[in-house]
């Protein structure tokens, strides 16, 4: 019999923002946010995301990152780092 999720399973899983589209459309970013509960801290990252899945790490795992904003012609990226 499956258990009952906890506040603990909430915490370790992964959240992720809602993606930036690039203006033509053939990718996106997106903020995933993992949590440290002993830290009490959670981080950031972005990723950015191909049409066909393949999604790659953009940012240090060790800074915080968030917010991720793309430039009308979607050549330059903006984002918060924490």
């Amino acid at each position: 019999m499956a258990r009952p999720i906890t506040p603990e399973d909430l915490w370790n899983l992964a959240r992720v923002s809602a993606p930036e589209a690039s203006p033509d459309g053939s990718f996106a970013v997106v903020a995933v946010t993992t949590y440290d509960v002993e830290e009490n801290k959670g981080t950031g990252r972005l990723h950015r995301i191909e049409c066909d899945g393949r999604a790659n790490p953009l940012t240090d795992p060790d800074a915080g990152a968030s917010a991720p904003s793309l430039s009308p012609d979607g050549t330059r990226l903006a984002f918060l780092r924490e």
